[in-house]
């Protein structure tokens, strides 16, 4: 017998986000949730789950759904966001005595966000549903005001 019901995906199976591949690239995060004290193979983390949707450099156009996101400044500065679309520009801020660099979200400038909104617009012309915060079923550009097409629902 089918059944008409999807099956749930493994815990951590979300895309592979890799800090050191998007540095310095703006990035579009629609914040999904905080997972505390999650195991790896660094021992226990914080971790928030997102879509991240890449706007310039490299790997621009690039998204990554349900994504695990780490850092001792990053997590503090998106868990407070669940159910938002943040936008900046992702880099280190400055490292401790002994300590590597963190990362963090940097806010993003009037260009970068233009730039956001232009390439995230031309993004779900092409593929709705491969855009941080998209949704394939979002309804069209009627009575929507000012409503960004990445957040419609």
């Amino acid at each position: 017998m089918s059944s008409p019901f999807d099956t749930p995906d493994a815990p951590g199976s979300g895309d592979r986000f890799v800090n050191a591949e998007h540095e310095g690239e703006l990035l579009v995060i629609k914040v999904k949730g905080h997972e505390a004290d999650v195991e790896t193979s660094s021992g226990t983390a914080d971790v928030i789950i997102a879509d991240v949707t890449v706007v310039d450099g490299p790997h621009k156009g690039e998204h990554y759904a349900d994504a695990w996101l780490f850092g001792k400044v990053l997590v503090p500065q998106l868990k407070r966001k669940i159910g938002r679309t943040i936008l900046g520009r992702y880099g280190k801020g400055q490292a401790q005595k002994g300590k590597t660099a963190p990362w963090q979200l940097d806010p993003a400038s009037e260009d970068d966000t233009a730039l956001a909104i232009r390439v995230m617009n031309e993004l779900q012309q092409a593929e709705p549903a491969k855009v941080a915060g998209g949704d394939s079923a979002a309804p069209a550009a009627t009575d929507l005001g000012d409503t960004p097409p990445w957040e419609r629902r």
